[in-house]
């Protein structure tokens, strides 16, 4: 295994993201336009609405209509969806939030492009606001509004999945007093890796050589890209033992380009099938770190449970 960043491998991996994410928004918008566009010539239920609904009440609803208040009420709508999606970009999450975030926010941008005067397009003739068209009295909605309902469903649930995995309960995963639990040599059977900076087959009974800091960590756990820059910073320091970051439940380049933008220099595996996980029973909430010794002792660290700084983990590698 190089030990080498996973930059070098991935710049500018930075990037990589960006694609899947604007990819998503577009296919959303065209598959809405597209929509109204056939429906403002055929469909027979067909109307504008041009600002509002009854969620948000009569008086936002005039705010919406009026020509002054509607203007800055688009701008400021567009600025905030534009802020979603860099959030969305640059926080990699994993396909479960990805793509019903995209369609949320792809379906919002559809109705507000409507607003900004692509109406004139879809339906010309008509005033400033979104096509609707699908009947469910006594209100008309369009498939912009479909993708928002169902992508803020579908993210809600997919962001709660993600934290309850997270932060799962002490009772799954029990805390032990102490720092460490008692130390375990290596299990039997085997367990590969894939090298996140050259692709390569890592058997990690050989490169997990102690003395040295393993940490499990994921591309969706917002406590691991927390602790990632904390290790990176004690990994720099002399005299420490070398930190091997093994990413799970990941897509790899989502996880080659975070470590990439957050300028991590670190060894960083990807474990594809979860023999890693496997093999250091590194089950329940994320992150773990696990300290091996020179004799291939290995350790889970439990106090702390998150790095927060780097001496939290010179105390958990006792140097």
């Amino acid at each position: 295994m190089s030990y080498d960043s996973a930059t070098a491998a991935a710049r500018p991996g930075g990037l990589a993201h960006r694609p899947a994410v604007l990819g998503l928004l577009t296919a959303v918008i065209v598959v809405d336009q597209l929509s109204k566009w056939w429906a403002w010539r055929h469909a027979p239920l067909v109307q504008i609405n041009y600002g509002g609904n009854i969620f948000v009440g009569d008086t936002i609803s005039q705010w919406y209509a009026d020509p002054t208040t509607g203007a800055l009420l688009d701008l400021l709508d567009f600025g905030l969806l534009n802020v979603a999606t860099l959030v969305l970009i640059h926080r990699r999450p994993s396909a479960v939030v990805l793509v019903p975030g995209g369609l949320m926010i792809g379906g919002w941008f559809s109705n507000l492009l409507d607003r900004l005067g692509l109406h004139y397009v879809t339906a010309p003739g008509s005033v400033r606001g979104a096509v609707d068209f699908i009947p469910l009295d006594p209100i008309r909605y369009n498939v912009a509004d479909v993708f928002i309902v169902c992508g803020t469903l579908l993210f809600i649930l997919a962001i709660a999945a993600s934290t309850v995995s997270t932060n799962r309960s002490p009772a799954a995963s029990p805390a032990l007093p102490t720092r460490h639990r008692r130390g375990r040599t290596w299990v039997s059977g085997a367990a590969t890796a894939t090298c996140l900076a050259d692709g390569s087959a890592v058997d990690v009974r050989q490169a997990f050589a102690g003395p040295m800091l393993i940490n499990v960590w994921a591309t969706w756990c917002a406590p691991c890209q927390d602790e990632l820059p904390v290790l990176s910073a004690y990994a720099s320091q002399p005299g420490a033992v070398p930190v091997v970051e093994v990413a799970v439940e990941s897509d790899q380049s989502t996880a080659i380009a975070m470590l990439t933008d957050m300028r991590l220099n670190l060894p960083s595996l990807l474990d594809r099938d979860g023999s890693v996980r496997t093999a250091l029973k590194a089950y329940g909430r994320l992150p773990m770190s696990y300290v091996v010794d020179a004799q291939g002792n290995v350790t889970l660290v439990n106090d702390p449970v998150v790095f927060h700084s780097v001496d939290d983990v010179r105390k958990a590698v006792g140097r």
